[in-house]
């Protein structure tokens, strides 16, 4: 079971990062992505374990697209996790995350340099009795900041859950 697994999350994860390599040429606006204050279209291929508190095991993998408009200012995140439970013995698809920013002001020579909005969803897809999802819906609006001090950069965000 465990190598049908591992085939299906290899497969995945070389098919996604093709479709990212093909993906890389454009006759868009280069966005330089050394810097992370700037929003972009991508596709992020992750592998994940998690040990959890009750012993059991999940992993898997994760992909994140993110969708960039043009003005810099808005941004969708998409996340979906194909994740093995070992606690049920079962593969299939976690809860999918989606998250919204709205950055009206950037002004990085200031502080803090960017400010804006934002809204982390989850959607219930796992199945909360297999152990690959939550089994609820979750919402948390919050607020996105920039503070960036010559190399170093950080980006707090405040959410209500």
């Amino acid at each position: 079971m465990e190598v049908k697994v591992f085939r299906i999350l290899f497969t995945c994860f070389s098919l996604f990062n093709l479709l990212n390599l093909s993906a890389q040429d454009s006759i868009t606006a280069h966005f330089d992505p050394s810097k992370p204050t700037n929003l972009y279209d991508r596709l992020s291929n992750n592998l994940e374990y998690n040990f959890l508190k009750n012993g059991s095991r999940t992993y898997g993998y994760r992909a994140n697209l993110v969708l960039a408009s043009r003005d810099q200012r808005n941004s969708v995140h998409i996340e979906m996790p194909l994740l093995y439970s070992s606690y049920s013995q079962k593969f299939g698809l976690s809860d999918i995350r989606l998250r919204y920013y709205w950055i009206p002001y950037k002004h990085y020579s200031r502080k803090p340099g960017a400010f804006g909005l934002l809204l982390d969803s989850y959607i219930p897809t796992g199945s909360l009795k297999d152990g690959l999802g939550r089994g609820r819906w979750i919402f948390a609006p919050g607020l996105s900041t920039a503070f960036v001090f010559g190399r170093f950069s950080t980006f707090p965000i405040i959410c209500y859950l």
